[in-house]
């Protein structure tokens, strides 16, 4: 007969065997679990260690970008300064010359012109009240290096400025020693426009008085770079619209420079063909007038070569 009691050791045996069994797979998976959590965790730890660093060294890297960015901006803006004390000082030595075109402005340049050719007393009127003037003596080597660091619009108005200075400095010039048919070699045209691209409001007043207002239209040039060098002086960069002025002022600016200079060459050659031989050595300060006024302008290779003709012409 079947007796329960009989099966008891076995399942005893069985059950215990198989609590041992779970027992051990429990430990076994929760050391496991630890292991892995344990190696995980030291990973994760040597990651955001490598992070951190990273993170440190990416903002060494920005914190030296940003500060040699802030140094470069701060050394540009001090030489931005530097060019604008610079710029204006040169305008301060073309002041100097302002005498001239205001003197030109009560003269009557087509009739002092031919005067001038045929009258040694009105060409010594004219040494008298022009004075011995050397444009050339002027200090404007900043303005050249000033350049780079003014806006165009800037460095525009400084040389219409200054090519408005230069034209009634040539005249002056002309008047003093005397050139035949100077009129037909030398007129306002190229002036009369780069003023008027410079200043379009004052375009009537430029047909109306012609040369004879040049000489009142210099302060609102002046007016006009001391508004925009407080510009670069804020900070303010150049638009679209004024560097399309500066172009177009650039342009005309480099037409009466060559006017200018071929009017000089020009000159010289009329002098030479009245010049009679007994006066030649006598007339050499005329190739040093124009020779250093040429040479201040610009002027081309071939009126360079027209004037080195002269000179030795006139040293002949």
């Amino acid at each position: 007969m079947f007796q329960i009691s009989d099966w008891i050791p076995a399942l005893t045996t069985t059950s215990l065997l198989s609590l041992a069994l779970w027992l051990a797979k429990s430990l076994i998976a929760t050391r496991l679990k630890s292991s892995v959590q344990s190696e995980f965790d030291k990973k994760l730890e040597v990651l955001r260690s490598e992070l951190k660093s990273k993170e440190a060294q990416i903002e060494s890297l920005r914190s030296g970008a940003m500060s040699g960015l802030i140094t470069r901006q701060g050394a540009l803006y001090q030489r931005k300064l530097e060019a604008i004390d610079q710029i204006w000082k040169s305008l301060k030595e073309l002041e100097k010359a302002k005498y001239i075109s205001s003197t030109l402005a009560s003269l009557k340049f087509e009739e002092c012109a031919k005067e001038s050719v045929k009258n040694p007393q009105f060409r010594s009127f004219i040494e008298t009240i022009g004075g011995n003037f050397d444009i050339t003596k002027l200090d404007l080597e900043g303005a050249i290096l000033a350049r780079p660091f003014i806006t165009p619009i800037a460095w525009a108005y400084y040389s219409a400025y200054s090519s408005v200075i230069m034209s009634a400095y040539t005249r002056m010039q002309i008047l003093k020693i005397g050139v035949d048919d100077a009129e037909k070699f030398l007129n306002s045209d190229h002036t009369d426009k780069l003023l008027k691209t410079v200043l379009p409001l004052n375009a009537d007043y430029i047909d109306q008085h012609g040369y004879a207002g040049h000489h009142y239209l210099l302060d609102q040039i002046e007016n006009l770079l001391l508004a925009e060098l407080k510009n670069i002086q804020d900070g303010h960069g150049t638009d679209k619209e004024n560097t399309k002025r500066a172009a177009e002022i650039t342009k005309e600016v480099e037409k009466l420079k060559s006017e200018l200079a071929e009017f000089q060459a020009n000159a010289l050659s009329a002098i030479r063909k009245r010049v009679p031989n007994s006066l030649r050595s006598n007339m050499a300060h005329v190739y040093s007038r124009l020779k250093r006024a040429l040479d201040f302008s610009g002027g081309s290779h071939e009126n360079r070569r027209r004037i080195c003709e002269n000179r030795l012409f006139l040293a002949s």
